[in-house]
């Protein structure tokens, strides 16, 4: 639990700017939005931050690769994308109500067991309270522009979603599913620490201590929860399929920790009806109205801003 606190101070303080390590970076400037810079370190740092972030949150690793894959062509355009939407925030005057940033730093400070620990990571990451403070103002006016602008104008209506899903029906097939609970250790900076922590966890449920007990007190990240067919690596997927139901998985090592599982359930691949899939077709019809209104919005953004990639 430690990983995942220091990161979550790191991760909105420096957004595309996480710490890893005091190795130099090179201040090499790569792009120019108005006149802000954007460097090599900072898109080295960018990239650290989203893999610090993505294992936190126990995404799979293939996932996690494809990720970053993408970002390594695409990171800087990211990050100009943030900057010319907090710009335009600013322009508008946009104001940040100080309780709302409050609320955040509470919910980053009720991580730790003490607010002496939270100040020393913010100290250790070589930031201040105020930096911390500002990062988050920044971070909440994006999301509200975005929400102004965007999300505040699209709506779905259900008839919609079901000509959609008609025009699509072959897509919306519920594919086979295993309902897990899971319990994942990092490996963090000592993996046979990592490794006996999951296998002490493992001997109490042995011992018939409650999973969802021992996974709260073992656990880095959330249980999987429903997982479908093609998401795990196969070898762990061969294994979970061959569980009977409450039974119980052996210790599994990934790229970035281990996990154990415990099947909950088992369902086979169907075809998949409207009320079925309605939140889910919904939640699709959704995010394409999102990204076209997005996009087109973004590019008239960046169609008022000086702009330069350097090669």
């Amino acid at each position: 639990m430690k990983f995942i606190k220091c990161f979550l101070i790191c991760l909105i303080l420096f957004g595309g700017f996480f710490i890893i390590s005091v190795q130099a970076f090179d201040d090499a400037i790569v792009a120019v939005v108005n006149k802000e810079l954007i460097t090599l370190k900072d898109l080295k740092d960018y990239l650290h931050s989203t893999y610090v972030s993505l294992v936190a949150d126990g995404v799979d690793p293939r996932q996690i690769d494809a990720i970053m894959k993408d970002l390594e062509v695409n990171g800087v355009e990211k990050m100009i994308e943030d900057k010319i939407i907090l710009s335009y925030a600013n322009n508008l005057k946009m104001e940040i109500r100080e309780s709302a940033v409050d609320a955040r730093v509470n919910q980053l400070k009720a991580q730790y067991t003490s607010e002496v620990d939270f100040m020393n990571d913010l100290v250790s990451n070589g930031a201040t309270i105020t930096d911390l403070r500002n990062k988050i103002r920044d971070q909440l006016k994006i999301k509200y522009i975005i929400d102004q602008e965007i999300r505040s104008k699209i709506n779905i209506n259900p008839k919609e979603a079901e000509d959609f899903y008609l025009a699509n029906k072959n897509e919306f097939k519920l594919k086979e599913s295993f309902s897990l609970e899971s319990i994942y250790v990092a490996f963090g900076s000592n993996k046979l620490a990592a490794h006996a922590k999951i296998a002490t966890a493992l001997e109490k449920i042995k011992k018939g201590d409650d999973f969802k007990k021992v996974a709260m007190d073992y656990s880095d990240t959330p249980s999987l929860g429903k997982v479908e067919k093609g998401q795990l690596r196969d070898d762990i997927e061969k294994k979970i399929a061959s569980l009977k139901t409450d039974e119980v998985s052996d210790i599994f090592e990934v790229t970035t920790g281990y996990f154990i599982f415990k099947l909950l359930g088992h369902t086979p691949e169907k075809e998949a009806t409207f009320e079925e899939v309605k939140n889910f077709v919904s939640e699709v019809v959704y995010r394409n109205k999102f990204k076209e209104k997005f996009d087109k919005w973004l590019s008239k953004l960046k169609s008022e801003t000086y702009v330069e990639i350097k090669k």
